[in-house]
């Protein structure tokens, strides 16, 4: 586990996992119709899944359920990956390390909810839309969570690297 967080860690592979989260991103956005996919909403209600997957008609719903087959299962890896490897560089081997595993898990649960929603339209399971629901509300809660405890890894590191430099160049004199 040390030798996958030293490497995650390393800015030459943190540049090059954000490098593949843009790309990711933009392929994501090519599949996937962003005004329906259920994986960018938060607390979505059954009337509002049937609703989306209804809007998106047959050809949507066959690029929307490739592009996670072939693009958002891979993504799921680089993404953690790649905030592995930031949260490490901002915190150090801290608990923050399972937050991105976290997204992963229940972006991997909404998937496959998804999917089956995909698979099963027009017969869409309540308790299914519900679960999916669920699973992608959790996701961005704790996606949100990552996001405040970079920014917040982010600020302290600034402030320990001024602190520090002030303190060492008052006993240079």
């Amino acid at each position: 586990m040390k030798k996958l967080l030293n490497f995650v860690s390393q800015p030459v592979t943190i540049f090059t996992l954000a490098i593949l989260l843009i790309l990711f991103n933009g392929l994501l956005m090519l599949s996937m119709p962003k005004e329906y996919a259920l994986d960018l909403k938060f607390a979505y209600t059954v009337s509002e899944t049937i609703f989306a997957l209804e809007s998106m008609g047959a050809q949507s719903r066959i690029f929307y359920r490739i592009g996670i087959w072939i693009l958002d299962f891979p993504y799921m890896v680089v993404y953690m990956l790649f905030f592995t490897g930031v949260i490490f560089k901002l915190w150090g081997n801290n608990k923050f390390l399972l937050v991105p595993l976290l997204i992963g898990f229940f972006d991997l649960l909404e998937n496959f909810c998804v999917l089956a929603l995909l698979d099963s339209f027009p017969d869409i399971s309540p308790i299914l839309a519900k679960t999916a629901s669920v699973f992608t509300t959790i996701k961005w809660i704790f996606v949100l969570f990552l996001m405040g405890a970079m920014v917040t890894g982010l600020i302290r590191m600034i402030v320990q690297r001024k602190y520090s430099t002030e303190s060492a160049s008052r006993f240079e004199v």
